[in-house]
């Protein structure tokens, strides 16, 4: 998406044999309101034409084609961008989008995956045989359509107790307290979300450990995302906000770090900075196990912890990786 895309390139052009007959209509076939997933790149630099377009088809996946009303059949729509929303005029763009996720560069740990997948494109994939499979025999999951419809019914059905009701008054609370004002739509889809995660997760009802998933929903600028994810886990089980502000502390860690070893000016000063913060990161992964313990002997779910502790040991490894 760029300032100068037109609607011509996301819609369909005009009817030529329609104007004719003075009717304005699009040829639809082959564009966005025929598709079922879309994925719009830079789609903060499009037009107010398109932006006006788009608010109809991903809130109410309708589109006015002349003086027709047509249903569109989109299931998700997808959007990437580099920057943030900037404007008025995009704040309802921003708001349809009901899952927000930061991505950054790849790790350095990641980094091997990356390059071996970008290599595979120039050449036979390692570890595959002639099928396409991989060497362990695993095919790539899919999902049929049927499938997702009945997934979509089953997280319907899930409940959502007074219990969880109640949590999520008091986080909007909270949030208003510092100011994270967010809006009564987003509020009511997030409902649709805790059920969805519950599903995926094996449960028929929404507890208090869905709730985190909500960072990435509730957050409308970057900086938010620290003090939701404090409010969901201090709401929730409390030994998932330990757990929340051990990771918190991983980070800070680990970016002292990598900020270190872009300041060092011999190897000897890489080397140091990288051993004091695997050290800090082995002493928090030691508290993070103690907390999982503390979890286990109540009989309250570690899952959170699990990601946690899952995240700090990636951490510590591409750390660790600068002194080998």
């Amino acid at each position: 998406m760029t300032r100068f895309t037109t609607p011509e390139e996301l819609f369909g052009p005009v009817s030529v044999a329609g104007l004719k007959r003075d009717e304005y209509r699009r040829i639809t076939a082959g564009k966005l309101v025929e598709a079922e997933l879309v994925f719009l790149d830079e789609i903060f630099k499009a037009s107010s034409a398109i932006l006006n377009a788009l608010l109809k088809i991903a809130n109410e996946r309708v589109f006015h084609n002349g003086g027709q009303e047509m249903e569109v059949p989109l299931i998700s729509l997808f959007g990437a961008s580099k920057e943030m929303p900037q404007g008025n005029e995009l704040e309802a763009l921003w708001d349809r989008f009901l899952l927000r996720f930061r991505v950054g560069y790849v790790t350095d740990t990641g980094f091997a995956k990356f390059i071996r997948a970008a290599s595979a494109k120039l050449g036979a994939k390692p570890g595959a045989n002639h099928n396409g499979h991989n060497s362990n025999g695993r095919q790539p999951l899919m999902l049929l359509q049927s499938e997702l419809i009945a997934l979509q019914g089953g997280a319907a059905q899930v409940a959502i107790p007074n219990a969880a009701i109640d949590l999520i008054e008091q986080l909007r609370r909270d949030l208003v307290g510092k100011g994270i004002i967010i809006s009564d739509r987003r509020w009511g889809q997030a409902l649709g979300v805790l059920q969805a995660h519950a599903l995926a997760e094996g449960r028929d009802a929404v507890t208090e450990d869905d709730l985190v998933f909500l960072k990435h929903v509730l957050w409308q600028s970057p900086e938010q995302q620290s003090e939701i994810g404090k409010a969901l886990a201090r709401i929730g089980n409390p030994l998932n906000s330990k757990a929340v502000d051990y990771e918190d502390q991983a980070a800070s860690v680990h970016r002292e770090c990598m900020d270190a070893q872009q300041a060092a000016q011999s190897e000897e000063q890489k080397m140091q900075s990288a051993i004091e913060a695997n050290t800090k990161l082995k002493q928090i992964g030691a508290r993070l196990q103690e907390l999982r313990e503390q979890a286990t002997e109540q009989g309250r779910n570690t899952n959170r912890i699990d990601k946690v502790i899952e995240n700090v040991a990636k951490m510590k490894q591409e750390i660790a990786s600068l002194v080998l």
